[in-house]
């Protein structure tokens, strides 16, 4: 009879064991990636190195990068090279459309798994995360987030996790990680860039006999945007050379929808003030020294010092040898933005940016 006793506790233990195993193997699984990645393998290195598997403090790294550089690119494929050398792995996709306590309770879920219940609000929430998970070694992945308290609830702190636990988030907002250890996404340089845009436009490592030139016409528009990079190779597939010239002709004047929408994202985030800052260097100042250009929007009542550091820490503008730069396709954006009512009456524009129309008009 003891035999039998011993035997059913055995059977039990094995099935809470084998249940336990489906459930890791049912979460803990790669994400889903586009096989054309170009340019990436330099970006693994440097965040490897920031990674560094064989530490065993909390490591927090923050991933930052203007919108459509490839940042939850390089975030997946730093997620599915790692995911098995942790305790628990977790991938949070697009924090900053999602409610904070789903969030939390998805973190818990996949991480506490069999052990896991909801918590009822986020206060219950933190202090969940913190006690089901400070003896823990875990990955944990952030991305897009654009607020402190997408933080502050869900990983803020390094004594939340277990030793050697690593937390990486991606985000267009450099501010929001001051105790992060930092990795800025770059563009593409133009050979990288003519090799993704031909994955793309010809299914192939290259362009096509009798479009070269216009591939390169291409890519250098996009100046060296990933995202740009597809949506116009998968735009122009199959396409033939005059729709290729028409749609070049017109993409320098009507950006695509889909690049515009990821774009303008950034500029929803800015304050008047700031809106104005980032329209009147897409307009007037880009290239200008940098000091000529604040003590001008400082007279214009803009706050331009703090304003301009907003500009820089979300990657919309950036500065070389104190000169202002930014992306060809957010100065697009900005004229855009400034002729959209109006698209036919530079009249009524706020900002006139050409000889020729401040001529006219």
């Amino acid at each position: 009879m003891l035999a039998i006793v011993q035997l059913l506790y055995e059977t039990e233990a094995i099935q809470k064991i084998v249940q336990e195993i489906c459930h890791v193997i049912s979460v803990r699984k790669p994400l889903d990636l586009d096989d054309k990645l170009i340019g990436m393998g330099p970006c693994l290195k440097d965040i490897a190195s920031l990674i560094s598997n064989d530490s065993d403090d909390v490591r927090m790294i923050g991933i930052h990068g203007i919108g459509g550089i490839g940042k939850t690119t390089l975030a997946k494929i730093v997620y599915n090279q790692n995911f098995n050398k942790f305790e628990g792995a977790c991938f949070l996709s697009s924090v900053s459309k999602r409610d904070l306590l789903q969030l939390q309770n998805e973190l818990l879920r996949v991480l506490m798994g069999r052990y896991f219940r909801s918590a009822r609000n986020i206060y219950e929430g933190i202090n969940m995360i913190k006690d089901g998970l400070r003896f823990r070694r875990v990955l944990v992945i952030l991305d897009d987030i654009d607020d402190q308290a997408q933080l502050e609830f869900l990983v803020v702190r390094s004594e939340w996790f277990g030793s050697g636990s690593r937390i990486i988030v991606t985000t267009r907002d450099k501010r929001l990680l001051q105790v992060f250890r930092l990795y800025e996404v770059k563009e593409l340089n133009f050979e990288e860039a003519l090799h993704l845009f031909s994955l793309y436009a010809f299914m192939k490592d290259g362009p096509r006999k009798g479009f070269i030139k216009l591939s390169r016409c291409i890519v250098d528009y996009c100046k060296g945007l990933p995202l740009a990079l597809k949506v116009l190779g998968s735009l122009l597939y199959g396409r033939t050379k005059p729709e290729w010239e028409n749609e070049l002709a017109k993409m320098r004047k009507l950006p695509s929808e889909k690049i515009h929408s990821v774009l303008l994202t950034s500029f929803h985030g800015l304050d008047p003030t700031q809106r104005s800052i980032l329209l009147d260097i897409a307009c007037f100042f880009k290239g200008e020294d940098i000091n000529f250009v604040t003590k001008i929007l400082e007279a214009c009542n803009f706050y331009a010092v703090s304003g301009m550091q907003v500009l820089n820490d979300r990657s919309l503008i950036s500065t070389s040898n104190n000169k202002l730069l930014m992306h060809d396709l957010m100065q697009q954006m900005g004229w855009d933005i400034v002729r959209e009512k109006y698209p036919d009456e530079p009249g009524k524009w706020s900002r006139l940016w050409t000889l020729k129309i401040s001529i006219m008009y």
